[in-house]
C-alpha cells in the first residue's frame, strides 16, 4: 500500500469541503495544473504548515502504515518523490522554511526521515519501503538545489539505519551521477523506476547489479496480460499518456474507462486477427 500526502497538490474541486492543500511555504507550483470534473486548473496558493501540522502529518502516516497492515497489506511504501508534500520539503523552489524543516540539508531531510521512523516503529521497518525521485518532476518546479548530489547522498545513508524492506529509485535517465551515488550508498534492496523506458533497457540495471528489482508501473496500465507477454516475448500495447489521471473518457469519475481498462490483451488481439 503506497502513502501519500499530496501537500499543495490540492485543488479545492476534488475535496469534500473545498479545502486549500497544506505545504511546507506558501508557493504554488508553477507549472502544474490539477485535474478536475470542469476540466484543468491550476494549483492555489497552499497554506504554511504549523509544526502542529508537520506532527500531525507524521502521526498520520503512522496510523495510516497501521491500518494498512491491519487491512491485510503486507507492507506499505512511503511516497517521497514525484511532487508531493514529503518530495515539497525537500526542494527549495518549494520549501522556503526559516525553521528546523528549512534551509540546509539536514532540515529538508528531517520530514521525510521522522516519517519513515515512525511508521517503522508502529508496522516494523521490513514492512516499509520509500519513494524518491531526484529530478522530477520537472514540471512541478521541485528542485532539490545545485546539491543534490549531496542532499539524496545525505537522505539515502540516514535511510540505511533503519533496514527498510527497499528504496524505490524513480530514474529519469539523465541524472546518472545522482542515481549511482543513491545506488553506491544505499545498502539495502533497490527498486528501479525506469520511466517506461523500452523493455530492452531494463534489464541492464539487473545484470549491471544496479538494482534488484526493475518497476513496470507503466507498462502495467497499458498491458493487462503483462507477465504473460513478459514470460512469452510478445509485443507490449503503449501507453496513452494522454488517458492517464482521468485523461480520458471518464464517465464516472469513480469508473474511469478509457486508457484504464480498454487495453487489449494478447488473445483479444488474436481474436481481433481471426
Amino acid at each position: 500500500m503506497q502513502l501519500i500526502h499530496n501537500g499543495r497538490m490540492v485543488h479545492p474541486a476534488n475535496t469534500i469541503d473545498n479545502h486549500i492543500g497544506l505545504a511546507p511555504s506558501a508557493i504554488a507550483p508553477e507549472n502544474s495544473t490539477a485535474h478536475t470534473v470542469e476540466g484543468r486548473k491550476p494549483y492555489p496558493i497552499p497554506i504554511p504548515m504549523t509544526i502542529s501540522d508537520i506532527n500531525t502529518v507524521i502521526n498520520d502516516f503512522s496510523h495510516s502504515a497501521k491500518m494498512s497492515i491491519l487491512a491485510g497489506a503486507d507492507g506499505v511504501e512511503v511516497h517521497g518523490a514525484n511532487g508531493y508534500l514529503l518530495h515539497q520539503f525537500m526542494g527549495v523552489n518549494s520549501n522556503v522554511r526559516t525553521d528546523e524543516y528549512g534551509g540546509n540539508i539536514e532540515n529538508r531531510a528531517r520530514l521525510s526521515l521522522e516519517v519513515v521512523k515512525k511508521t517503522c516503529d508502529e508496522i516494523g521497518s521490513q514492512r516499509v519501503g520509500f519513494r524518491i525521485s531526484p529530478h522530477g518532476p520537472k514540471d512541478l518546479s521541485i528542485d532539490e538545489g545545485k546539491q543534490i548530489k549531496e542532499f539524496y547522498h545525505y537522505l539515502v545513508n540516514k535511510l540505511n539505519n533503519f533496514n527498510l524492506a527497499y528504496l524505490h529509485v524513480l530514474d529519469y535517465g539523465f541524472e546518472n551521477e545522482v542515481i549511482n551515488d543513491i545506488v553506491d550508498t544505499y545498502k539495502g534492496t533497490i527498486i528501479l523506476n525506469k520511466a517506461n523506458r523500452p523493455l530492452d533497457e531494463l534489464t541492464e540495471p539487473l545484470e549491471s547489479k544496479k538494482a534488484d528489482l526493475i518497476a513496470v508501473g507503466h507498462w502495467a496500465i497499458s498491458n493487462p496480460d503483462l507477465v504473460y507477454r513478459l514470460q512469452n516475448n510478445k509485443e507490449l500495447n503503449k501507453l496513452n499518456y494522454n488517458t492517464l489521471y482521468g485523461g480520458g473518457n471518464v464517465g464516472n469519475l469513480a469508473m474511469p474507462t478509457e486508457g484504464y481498462i480498454d487495453y487489449p490483451t494478447i488473445e483479444d488481439i488474436d481474436v481481433k486477427n481471426i
